[in-house]
């Protein structure tokens, strides 16, 4: 080793790993920051109350209402351990939200890279949308996590029946040729 190479500050790259859990504390943090400040609004009153009930009583419920009843039963199951407070019901969804940085994060690498990744989990996780939505008792934030699981795994159909990447890889390719 030369004494240039020696003087030469060594490049350490931090493992992506390591960035996605900082960006998960991130976003954990502000999704539970303050997530009992303000008492429950009408319609997360109505979830709460909705979810005290029989899964059956949920479900006639639901057959008059918009809302598909999926998320009065996770909200039914999560308030026996976990109790009515106002902290206590919106956990479900802060952790839901948390959980959309992480699939935003692997959504991101699948199509575009890790670096692409990361970014959309940066701005997943500082997303005043989504850290707004994810302190509600209401099924809005688990909607988007389900909506992005769905594209997650319909992409790993589409790897496996066309042969891991190959597409979207040539579609790439031709982006970085014309743009």
């Amino acid at each position: 080793m030369g004494c240039a190479e020696a003087l030469r500050p060594m490049k350490r790259e931090v493992p992506s790993r390591w960035i996605v859990l900082a960006l998960l504390i991130l976003a954990l943090a502000l999704r539970f920051y303050r997530l009992d400040a303000q008492s429950l609004w009408y319609d997360e009153g109505t979830s709460v109350a909705l979810a005290g009930r029989s899964l059956a009583t949920i479900t006639r419920h639901a057959a008059a209402d918009i809302h598909p009843p999926f998320y009065y039963y996770l909200l039914h199951l999560w308030v026996i351990p976990f109790g009515t407070s106002e902290a206590a019901v919106r956990a479900l969804s802060a952790l839901a939200g948390t959980a959309l940085v992480a699939l935003t994060f692997l959504l991101g690498r699948r199509l575009f890279g890790t670096t692409a990744g990361l970014v959309a989990a940066l701005l997943s996780a500082l997303s005043p949308f989504q850290v707004y939505y994810s302190q509600e008792t209401r099924m809005y934030i688990l909607v988007a996590l389900l909506g992005a699981l769905s594209v997650y795994l319909f992409l790993g159909m589409v790897d496996r029946e066309t042969g891991k990447q190959g597409n979207r890889e040539t579609g790439k390719q031709g982006n970085r040729e014309t743009g």
